[in-house]
C-alpha cells in the first residue's frame, strides 16, 4: 500500500507544521503573561514616573530660582523670578535678534540685570515653543542667555554658531558661511553668517577672533549695541551661569566696548 506519510517531503512538511504550532503556543502563552503582568506594571511605572516628575519639576525650579537670586545678589544685580512674556524695558535691541523672533509662547524667567565691571548686562532663562499648529505636537526650547550692551557700539547683525556636523553640512550645501582667512582655528570652530559681509569682517578683528578661539561652544547673535551669548544644549547649570556672564563681558570688550 502506498503511504504518503513516509515520503521525505511530507515528513519535512509535517515537522514544519508541528514547529509552527509549537511556536504559536509559545507566543500565545507569553502574550497572555505579558498582558496579565507586564502591561499593568508598565502602566503603574509610567504613572509613578509622571507623578515624580510633577513633584520634582517645581522643586527643581524653586532651587534654581534661589541659586540664581544668590548670584544676582553677590554681583549687585537686580533679580526678578516672575516670568515675563512681553520683554524687558530698556533693551529694545534684544528683540531685533533672531533668537527672540523664533517660535511662540516666548518667556523670560529668573532675570538678573544691572552692571558688572561697568558693563550693562542681563542674564535670564529663556524658553519658546516651536510647532503645535493645527493640533500638532509642540517642542519647547530652553536656553540660558547672557545679553550685554554698549551704547557706543553699532555692530552689523550677525550670528555665530559652533561648527558641528549639521552646520558644516549646511555650509557644504551652499548655506551662508563667512570664512575668515585670518584664523583657521576660528573657521574650524565656528560658522559665521549675516547679510552685511564686509561690515561683519571688519567687526571681527584679531581681538574678537582670539576671544572666540578660547570659547569654542558659544552661540552668539549680535547687532547694534547688543550681543547675546548662549551655549548649545539647553539651560546651563547654575554653577555655569556666572562664567557665561563673564564670557559675555569679555566678548563685548573684545568688540570694542569701554568698561
Amino acid at each position: 500500500m502506498f503511504e504518503i506519510s513516509r515520503h521525505p517531503r511530507s515528513q519535512r512538511l509535517r515537522q514544519r507544521l508541528w514547529a509552527l504550532l509549537l511556536l504559536a503556543v509559545v507566543v500565545a502563552f507569553f502574550s497572555a503573561w505579558f498582558m496579565k503582568y507586564l502591561v499593568p506594571a508598565f502602566v503603574v511605572a509610567t504613572l509613578l514616573v509622571g507623578a515624580l516628575g510633577a513633584l520634582y519639576g517645581p522643586m527643581n525650579a524653586r532651587k534654581r530660582r534661589k541659586a540664581m537670586e544668590r548670584i544676582a545678589k553677590r554681583l549687585g544685580l537686580k533679580f526678578t523670578s516672575a516670568p515675563r512674556t512681553r520683554g524687558l524695558p530698556g533693551v529694545r535691541g534684544l528683540y531685533r535678534l533672531g533668537l527672540f523672533q523664533s517660535g511662540d509662547k516666548r518667556k523670560l524667567l529668573n532675570v538678573m540685570n544691572g552692571r558688572v565691571e561697568g558693563i550693562r548686562v542681563t542674564v535670564f532663562d529663556y524658553s519658546f515653543e516651536i510647532g503645535g499648529a493645527m493640533g500638532g505636537n509642540s517642542e519647547t526650547h530652553r536656553q540660558t542667555v547672557c545679553a550685554v550692551y554698549d551704547e557706543g557700539l553699532d555692530l552689523p547683525y550677525f550670528e555665530l554658531k559652533p561648527a558641528g556636523a549639521w552646520a558644516k553640512l549646511c555650509t557644504m550645501a551652499g548655506f551662508e558661511d563667512i570664512g575668515v582667512a585670518e584664523s583657521a582655528r576660528f573657521s574650524a570652530q565656528y560658522v559665521l553668517s549675516g547679510k552685511d559681509e564686509p561690515e561683519i569682517r571688519t567687526a571681527f578683528t584679531t581681538e574678537v577672533l582670539g576671544f572666540f578661539e578660547t570659547c569654542p561652544w558659544m552661540h552668539v547673535q549680535g547687532g547694534g549695541d547688543t550681543i547675546i551669548f548662549t551655549h548649545t544644549g539647553g539651560l546651563l547649570e547654575v554653577k555655569e551661569v556666572e562664567a557665561l556672564l563673564m564670557d559675555g563681558i569679555r566678548g563685548l570688550v573684545a568688540f570694542g566696548a569701554k568698561k
